[in-house]
């Protein structure tokens, strides 16, 4: 588990990220081959799977593009690049 942990943000102030902010943080869920979908040259469709929701940080420190968070919940391990976003 990631909780209570560091994470280091390339947003900063300039991109509007404030402290106080909650962020859900998603890890992105790739591409597969489906051999059943053909398309006319007979060549398999390739389908994104949707992202996954990691953990949930909260930001307390912000500079001008970099921000610091501390991950208040994980239920998958956090990894270099994941995403964050605004939570649904």
């Amino acid at each position: 588990s990631a909780r209570n942990q560091i994470s280091v943000m390339n947003l900063g102030k300039r991109d509007d990220i404030r402290i106080g902010n909650i962020l859900s943080i998603n890890t992105d869920g790739g591409t597969i081959i489906d051999k059943r979908d053909l398309d006319k040259d007979n060549v398999p469709a390739t389908v994104r799977i949707p992202d996954v929701r990691s953990g949930i940080v909260m930001i307390f420190k912000v500079f001008d593009r970099l921000s610091y968070g501390l991950i208040m919940s994980s239920k998958r391990p956090i990894h270099v690049n994941d995403r964050v976003a605004t939570p649904q």
